[in-house]
């Protein structure tokens, strides 16, 4: 199983995002001292800028989901 799971991320947050500036999705949830995971429902509307931040984020094979991307030392 992988760590990060970016493909399920572009695919259900930010390309619907992109594409119609809204969102509503479920998802695991948990407060830094639970022992277990609850279901969260995110609502997103009039999604202007979609601002992400990981090193990995910047992997050749995300770059195409974005306007612009930087790096900052």
């Amino acid at each position: 199983m992988y760590a990060f799971r970016f493909d399920e991320m572009f695919e259900k947050l930010v390309i619907p995002l992109r594409e119609r500036r809204r969102v509503s999705i479920e998802a695991d949830f948990a407060e830094e001292t639970a022992s277990a995971y609850r279901k969260k429902r995110y609502e997103c509307t009039d999604i202007d800028v979609i601002l992400l931040e990981g090193i990995y984020l910047l992997k050749r094979e995300h770059r195409r989901h974005y306007g612009v991307s930087l790096w900052i030392d």
